[in-house]
């Protein structure tokens, strides 16, 4: 591409000499001035084919950037929602430890903050398609009930607490897992499952 371009500013500086050359015996002849429209005529149509050709240049170059800088923004949107995913399933860890050893109001916030950033997960790139909007939903429906489950033992410590409730919230680890895994690798032969 630089070689073309080297050469093309050759040509041009070569043709502008001998169009300079031309004009000055054309405008010192009074025989020839009536060629001189003719050679201002053909150094405007040259004129604006090079301008042509460099706008054409301009606006690939601006393609190009456009194209590079959305790539990049949609590999930095992807490992922002790897990194979230990430932290959602440590929060359902925590929330499992918690449950685990009774500590049920921290259990009661981290599953609050966890609905709040699952549901937030349907606008992602990627998580648009039929199925992970039904899986964020199902994930969605199980974090409410259980946070009615802790909310009613909370209020009422003879409530028994379900020993699935605990497994629930592992299960649901594994399905983030998967989705980051899939995020990260692009498991789907090589083209993350956007939307």
């Amino acid at each position: 591409m630089a070689r073309r371009e080297v050469s093309f500013w050759i040509v041009f500086a070569l043709a502008g000499i001998l169009a300079t050359a031309l004009g000055a015996k054309l405008f010192s002849s009074p025989t020839l001035r009536v060629y001189l429209d003719l050679v201002n005529y053909g150094l405007t149509v040259a004129g604006f084919f090079i301008l042509w050709y460099q706008v054409r240049q301009a606006r690939s170059a601006a393609e190009a950037a456009r194209d590079a800088t959305q790539r990049a923004l949609d590999a930095l949107a992807e490992r922002v929602t790897i990194a979230d995913l990430s932290r959602m399933k440590v929060k359902f860890h925590r929330a499992q430890d918690a449950l685990r050893v009774g500590k049920l109001e921290i259990a009661l916030l981290v599953l609050q903050d966890l609905r709040s950033e699952v549901s937030q997960l349907r606008s992602r790139r990627g998580f648009g398609i039929a199925v992970r909007q039904a899986a964020i939903t199902g994930i969605i429906s199980s974090l409410r009930r259980s946070l009615e489950v802790v909310e009613r033992t909370l209020s009422d410590p003879a409530t028994p607490m379900p020993p699935r409730l605990i497994a629930t919230l592992g299960e649901h680890v594994g399905t983030l897992t998967e989705w980051g895994e899939e995020l990260q690798f692009n498991v789907d032969g090589g083209v993350p499952a956007y939307d």
